[in-house]
């Protein structure tokens, strides 16, 4: 009988599965710390959230950036993006404080997981999309350097690679509950 790995699994779910599944990580790590009642941690997480049902990722793409601690915490990328309507400057400075209160590799992991999102947005997806198979391993690696226990994915692999080119099916956070 042949074992089927955690990886092998993995390639099988969707780009919409690895992405809830490394939200559902920064939901851990959040609540391992104490802060899932944030009210910036709470923003953050709806607005990731907003990827899995959104059939305007490109939409969703513009908006996150803005919430990005790569953005926030680097000047220039930050100055760059100073037009940006939908993160106010007060509470860019607000996140600019919240990120420089957490760990580096919660930091690192906020970025990845939207880096999963944004992998493949403007080019096919050929076989399991190396990409973001690659990004969420790191989501995962990260989640072991606190050792913190990882959501069960057989919650995320019922999102198929198989449906809609890879991506799966466009479908609410509630989908993804245990």
């Amino acid at each position: 009988m042949q074992h089927i790995t955690f990886a092998d699994r993995l390639k099988e779910t969707s780009i919409r599965g690895r992405v809830a599944f490394s939200i559902t990580c920064l939901e851990i790590y959040f609540k391992h710390l104490n802060l899932q009642d944030d009210t910036l941690v709470q923003a953050l997480l709806e607005k990731l959230w907003e990827f899995t049902p959104s059939n305007s990722l490109d939409e969703w793409e513009y908006e996150i950036t803005g919430f990005l601690p790569t953005v926030i915490l680097n000047s220039s990328a930050s100055e760059k993006f100073e037009n940006v309507t939908f993160l106010k400057h007060p509470q860019s400075k607000a996140y600019q404080k919240l990120y420089l209160s957490l760990p580096e590799t919660l930091v690192t992991m906020i970025d990845t997981v939207a880096d999963i999102g944004f992998a493949n947005l403007y080019a096919g997806t050929a076989g399991y999309s190396k990409s973001t198979f690659d990004e969420t391993m790191i989501v995962i690696d990260l989640m072991n350097q606190p050792q913190l226990p990882l959501p069960d994915l057989s919650r995320f692999e019922r999102s198929e690679f198989s449906k809609f080119h890879g991506w799966g099916t466009a479908v609410n956070k509630e989908f993804f509950a245990a």
